[in-house]
């Protein structure tokens, strides 16, 4: 086990877990999008010490998927930033809202992030004229998000950034090969679905 910060990190079979010294899950998932850069970059570090000499396939496998997923967080970061000034979190908060998810609560559980985290989001971009916060009808103790125009006029704008970017990052590859790799990410995101949720329950 490693100390990091105020939370204990525990490596068991090659799966690195985190947990607040008292013991509570973050109740995050290595599938959700919730988790950031830092999150994901961290951890990657820690299967590099774990595992200095001679990694196994099934480590090695671990350790490209962190560094494909940074990577691309990387890429799609910067330009959102430069054009939009919002990041993957604060796109992906805008998406759910457009999809129907209007409560905070329910951007929190569908990220999976601490509701801390989405409430900075949200005050953001309400802040920037992106999303409306109004108080439920039917319930004045719950607030309900509506997109702007302008919000969903970014939304639509970044969707054809981020096209152009995954056109260029996977232009390369033959369209054999993308198959065949969905294929192989979707087995492994079910199965690990399954075993976080399994986790989580204990």
């Amino acid at each position: 086990m490693l100390l990091g910060g105020n939370r204990d990190i525990a490596v068991r079979g090659g799966v690195v877990s985190r947990k607040r010294v008292s013991g509570d899950h973050l109740g995050r998932s290595p599938s959700s999008c919730g988790w950031d850069l830092t999150d994901m970059y961290f951890q990657y570090k820690i299967l590099q010490m774990e595992e200095k000499v001679a990694p196994s396939e099934f480590m090695q496998l671990t350790r490209l998927t962190f560094c494909l997923m940074r990577n691309l967080l990387g890429v799609l970061s910067e330009p959102l930033r430069e054009r939009f000034d919002v990041g993957v979190k604060e796109l992906l908060v805008l998406r759910l809202v457009a999809l129907g998810r209007q409560s905070p609560g329910s951007i929190t559980d569908a990220l999976k992030m601490p509701a801390p985290t989405v409430s900075r989001i949200l005050n953001r971009l309400v802040s920037a004229g992106l999303l409306t916060r109004t108080l439920d009808a039917n319930d004045h103790r719950r607030f309900q998000l509506s997109l702007t125009t302008a919000g969903g006029k970014l939304l639509e704008e970044a969707r054809e950034l981020i096209s152009e970017v995954q056109a260029r990052t996977y232009a390369h590859l033959p369209a054999g090969e993308v198959q065949q790799a969905i294929k192989i990410l979707e087995i492994l995101v079910k199965r690990m679905d399954k075993e976080m949720a399994e986790l989580l329950s204990t």
